[in-house]
């Protein structure tokens, strides 16, 4: 991981830090009291419980290799390090910071309720919306799980859940250079437009 980007990482995560002990569902800082034996240990993330590389095979074709590593390499990123540094600084970097801090605060704040209109009755602002709507959240978003999205769509009136099965977690469907998300999102654009 490069220098730049391990000091972009400790940034956002010291500001989520500072503004998580006031936030009520982002509690990043109180990890440790929550679960005491992780205090000081490094957790390791991945697709499944075995190391590297974080690729596997589908179950629908058992020829075909999926998974993050896999999904990068067809894209033409040699390994983890190689997207983190090419893709992901790549366009981070150029952002401006302040840019990255509103859109994170818009998350601990946005609610569609906040209003004179509909006075914090969340549901009843759901149900206002009566665009038709095709609900995508990626499977494996932890900043937005497709829980959240499910009961959304079950109060708005004209929309479907079609969850983005995909191990890019928030940014599934973001790579333009993944083709089965593209695709997956192309095809759900155009039913909705022939409704």
């Amino acid at each position: 991981m490069s220098k730049a980007f391990k000091l972009l990482l400790c940034a956002v995560t010291s500001l989520l830090l500072a503004q998580g002990a006031s936030a009520q569902s982002c509690e990043p800082s109180k990890v440790a009291q929550k679960y005491p034996s992780l205090a000081g240990k490094t957790i390791k993330i991945g697709v499944d419980p075995e190391s590297p590389p974080y690729a596997f095979r589908d179950s629908k074709d058992f020829n075909k290799i999926i998974g993050a590593d896999a999904d990068m390499e067809a894209m033409g990123y040699g390994s983890l390090e190689d997207f983190i540094t090419h893709f992901w600084e790549g366009d981070f970097l150029k952002k401006d910071a302040n840019n990255i801090l509103s859109m994170m605060r818009s998350w601990q704040y946005a609610d569609i309720s906040a209003n004179s209109l509909y006075q914090g009755d969340f549901d009843r602002a759901l149900g206002s919306i009566t665009a038709r709507a095709i609900v995508m959240p990626g499977r494996t978003d932890l900043y937005f799980p497709p829980e959240d999205s499910e009961y959304e769509v079950s109060k708005m009136p004209n929309a479907l859940l079609r969850p983005i099965e995909s191990v890019w977690g928030h940014f599934a469907g973001g790579p333009a250079a993944n083709p089965v998300d593209v695709k997956f999102i192309d095809d759900a654009v155009r039913e909705i437009l022939a409704m």
